[in-house]
């Protein structure tokens, strides 16, 4: 390959990443969180990683899971200075590109990470690990459930299970937004509740908090 064809295929790259970010930011009011491994809810919520590592995702096998019990993905080290125990226990979030990683472990949901499939104060992932499509299927109509997936809320640390009551509670604060939600056809369905979670997301924002006040 020329340098040349090079140099203009990462500008393309480039400029798909800037656009992601961007479209990010214009649904959550947030940035995207950035690259690197959190240790605790503080650094992510702040968005400031304790430090950078490339980690490798593999599957892990069932019976791993029958015995240890927890989620389908785990992360190995490239390099041996960080061990494996390191990143099954003391590792609370991992973002690697645009996608962020929740660590079960810290959650009290097992062992394994889960694929978050929301950005902002309102993190929804899925328990089982790996989003399955969802981030794509949940904006073509897909009728999924909400039955294996969990929402963190970033300002109290607290995990709930996905539901539609769990977001009646939250837009109480919004009215309109409560209006909106009642008045869907099929509040139960994933794509929809989600629909509410970026909405919540997009309120939620340190952005729209500071002009609200």
């Amino acid at each position: 390959m020329s340098s040349r064809k090079l140099i203009f295929l990462l500008l393309i790259f480039s400029c798909q990443l800037g656009k992601s970010q961007e479209n990010t930011q214009q649904t959550t009011g947030m940035r995207p969180f950035p690259n690197g491994v959190y240790l605790n809810l503080e650094q992510f919520r702040d968005q400031l990683p304790a430090f950078q590592a490339d980690f490798k995702k593999v599957l892990r096998s069932n019976a791993d899971i029958f015995m240890m019990g927890g989620t389908h993905i785990k992360f190995e080290s490239m390099t041996d200075s960080i061990t494996e125990k390191y990143i099954r226990t003391k590792i609370y979030a991992y973002v690697k590109g645009d996608t962020v990683y929740m660590n079960a472990f810290p959650l009290k949901m097992g062992f394994g990470y889960m694929q978050a499939i929301t950005s902002g104060n309102y993190i929804v992932f899925n328990a089982k690990g790996e989003a399955n499509g969802v981030i794509g299927a949940a904006g073509s109509g897909s009728e999924l459930t909400v039955s294996s997936y969990y929402i963190l809320s970033l300002r109290t640390g607290n995990v709930r299970e996905l539901s539609k009551a769990y977001i009646v509670e939250r837009l109480k604060e919004y009215e309109t937004l409560l209006q909106m939600f009642s008045n869907e056809g099929d509040p139960e369905n994933l794509q929809t509740i989600l629909k509410y979670v970026n909405q919540l997301n997009a309120v939620t924002s340190p952005k729209a908090v500071n002009k609200k006040k």
